[in-house]
């Protein structure tokens, strides 16, 4: 959705947000409107970002409601929060794997 901004805002089910953009930028933390977030979750591709942002957030803000994607295990002590929770695609699939599998072996 276009509007005419760096970034994009679309109202998702259940009434959160999405919004695309600079998010390291503070003016694109408040149009998104942070401070009144219940729940940000932070998912780029990139770990740095993604800590940088959460620390921005956190310091800004004082917001613990985290949920931020960090793929590369060392780096989970940058943020200057341990009240986030973490989440690595790749770990999640695996225990979401091995979950299923031990739910079908007990159904056996």
């Amino acid at each position: 959705m276009g509007s005419g901004k760096k970034f994009d805002l679309e109202i998702v089910r259940g009434g959160g947000a999405f919004v695309c953009g600079d998010a390291v930028k503070i003016s694109t933390l408040e149009e998104a409107n942070v401070k009144a977030a219940r729940e940000i979750v932070i998912a780029t591709d990139d770990d740095d970002t993604n800590i940088m942002i959460a620390n921005i957030i956190y310091a800004k803000y004082n917001k613990t409601n985290l949920v931020v994607r960090i793929d590369d295990q060392t780096k989970h002590d940058l943020l200057l929060t341990n009240q986030c929770y973490i989440i690595n695609p790749y770990i999640d699939s695996i225990a979401q794997y091995i979950q299923n599998y031990r739910r079908k072996e007990k159904e056996r």
